[in-house]
């Protein structure tokens, strides 16, 4: 699955660094969750 290593809000949103095993991270057209990413 997708984990996050760290996740850190700044002024100007949420920056987070994820590593993924056994997974691809699915682009803006699959998952809208993960375009705001």
């Amino acid at each position: 699955g997708i984990q996050a290593d760290s996740v850190e809000v700044t002024d100007s949103g949420v920056v987070g660094t994820f590593s993924s095993r056994d997974a691809s991270i699915p682009n803006e057209d699959a998952n809208p969750c993960f375009a705001r990413l």
